[in-house]
Parts: structure tokens; sequence; C-alpha cells
């Protein structure tokens, strides 16, 4: 009731909002024929056609001038004969003979413009009217992201934007996807003594509401102390993008002050392309304590400003932060996220249905 009370008092409802949300899920297994297949089948399952999955230089274009384009034409042609709408995520990794030294000797990836204009020149031509979004890095505002300036992402970004808008008008440039630090670290901490948590919440051994408070005041310090604050001021002023898109982890009960601070500084559409519960370090996992909060992440989600939402992920994903999101364990079976998923997308489309 917190939650829905504080919608309503901010204008955050989503009754103002006329589209429902669009589901989604991010990098779902995708890198063999059998992967394709098995994700098409859980798609179907869910009712679904947003999908989001990455893209990575190094593997395209590993010498000079010699693209290796196969892998990616299987990926890309089954999402368009599927049609689903594709959004294609371009990871920041150079080929090696591109590549550029990380700061201070150099940027961090690319050593030249040209090289990577005429990459993304030829992707796009080859994809024209296949993809519906496309980015440059995933959560740049961090530097485990991308360790180049702000200055150099921006740089790289404007790139994709001028050649998206050059050879593929119709597809979305996407600036993101952005960590949610910059609430946590800004407002969080000016809202340290209005954050609640809920009183049951399955703390992990030796953490508790009081020691993340804690700790987010100390890591707004190193926010400050780093220019993480100027670094993701100067790309959002500055660059040329369609859609925000944001990643939203862990406590749902924060998000809708979250999505508000983002509006605060950008007036464009909003999207999220990852969210996800539990988090894996301050919460005791179990099936049953995710579906639960997956319910509540969708819940809040549906009742916020934003078109489209991305599950991470489809399947467990050992090498990931947040590695038992998924919504099938690493065997591919059914976890109780998955029955919760499912059974919100029906009951939302049943009530979009009913309402017309």
């Amino acid at each position: 009731m917190k939650i829905v009370r504080f919608l309503f008092l901010t204008g955050l409802i989503r009754s103002a909002w006329p589209e429902p949300v669009q589901w989604g899920i991010s990098f779902p297994p995708g890198r063999t024929p059998n992967e394709l297949a098995f994700t098409a089948v859980y798609y179907q399952k869910a009712g679904i056609k947003r999908l989001r999955l990455s893209e990575n230089w190094s593997l395209r274009e590993p010498k000079k001038g010699s693209f290796n384009w196969p892998p990616l034409d299987a990926r890309v042609n089954w999402a368009d004969k599927n049609h689903f709408l594709l959004m294609l995520t371009l990871e920041t990794e150079a080929p090696d003979w591109a590549r550029s030294p990380a700061p201070p000797r150099g940027n961090g990836f690319c050593r030249s413009e040209d090289d990577f204009r005429r990459y993304i020149s030829a992707l796009l031509d080859r994809y024209a009217g296949k993809l519906d979004k496309i980015q440059f890095g995933n959560e740049w505002d961090s530097f485990a992201g991308y360790n180049g300036t702000a200055a150099d992402y921006l740089r790289f970004h404007q790139i994709v934007a001028e050649e998206t808008r050059r050879r593929s008008p119709q597809t979305k440039v996407i600036l993101g996807g952005i960590t949610a630090a910059w609430p946590w670290y800004t407002e969080g901490a000016a809202r340290i003594k209005t954050i609640h948590f809920p009183e049951n919440m399955p703390w992990a051994t030796d953490y508790s509401a009081e020691r993340l408070l804690n700790k987010l005041v100390r890591a707004r310090k190193k926010w400050e102390t780093n220019g993480f604050e100027q670094r993701f001021i100067t790309v959002l002023s500055r660059a040329s993008f369609d859609i925000l898109d944001i990643h939203l982890y862990d406590f749902p009960e924060q998000w809708a002050w979250m999505i508000e601070s983002f509006r605060k500084l950008c007036s464009r559409p909003i999207i999220v392309s990852e969210f996800g519960c539990p988090n894996p370090e301050y919460e005791k996992y179990s099936q049953i304590y995710q579906a639960e909060r997956l319910e509540l992440a969708m819940n809040t989600l549906a009742q916020l400003p934003i078109s489209e939402a991305y599950h991470f992920t489809l399947v467990d994903h050992p090498g990931a932060y947040h590695k038992q999101n998924g919504l099938l364990n690493t065997r591919g079976k059914e976890k109780k996220a998955w029955a919760v998923f499912t059974a919100f997308i029906k009951k939302q489309s049943i009530a979009v249905y009913t309402n017309r």
C-alpha cells in the first residue's frame, strides 16, 4: 500500500499512462540454433515479443576488413522470422587490432573513430529494418561498463546515433542501460531517513537495512570523489538518443522515486532493459522468495511511466552478479518465478482486452 500511495502522490500512477508495459527478456540463450529454438519456445509460452541481445565487435571483425557475419545473421534473422522486436546492445569491446589502451594512455575502447564507424555502417546496412532498437554499451555510467571518459563514450555513442538515423531510421537509438547508481547515490543519500524495507525481509548473514543504508552513504562519497556524477550528467545532457534505458534491481519498494529522479533530468521516454530480484549479496535466496519479489517487481513496474521492461534473464546465469535471477534453472527447468512471470502477463493481456 505504501508503494501505491507514493505513486499517486508523485503523479506516477499508470492511470495517466495510456499503454500497458510491454514485457521482454534480456540476454536469453541465443548463441546456437538449439538455444535460439529453446528461447523461441519459451517466448511463445510467455506471449512476449521483446528481446534484448548483445553484439561484440571483436567477434565480428577479428581481422580488419574481414567480417564474420554468420553468427549474428542467425540471431537477427531468427528474431525477424519470429516477429520479435530486437534490441541490440553493442558491447564496448574492440578487436585487438583496433583496441585503444586503457586510460590514461587511451580511451579503453577504440583507437580510430573511422574504424568504428565503418563497422557500425556495415552492421546497420546489413540489418536495416530488422533492429527495433540499438544501444552502445551496457551500464556505461560505471567504469566497469566503460572505463574511458564521458567525452570518449559520447564520441562513439554519437557515431552509432548518426549512422542509425542515416541507414536504419526506423531503429530507435537507446541511451543506456544505466545503473540505479544515480538515484541511489544522489537522491537516495538524501532520503536515507525515509527509506524503508519490509520488516520480514530475509537479510543475508551480517546484513541489515541499517548496514545497507550505511553502505549507501559511503558509496555516495566514493561517487563524488571519482566523478561519477559529472560523468553521468555530461553524457545525459549531450548525447543524441530517442529513449532512456535504466536497470532496476533488488528493491522494488524504491523504484518509483528512482524513476522520478531520472524523469527530472530527462523528458524522453524511459524503458527498463534489466530488472530482477532478489539481491544475491544482501538477501537470502529461495525460489519462493524470488517469485514473491518478482510479483512485487512486475506490479510496481506496471504502475510506472515506462513503456517496456525486460527481465534478466530467462535461464540462471552462473557468471552474472544476479546469477539466480533466471525464470528457469541451468537445467532448463521452470522455477516458481516462471509461473509468476507468465501469469502476470496473461492477466495484463486479459485486462487490456476487456477494457477495449
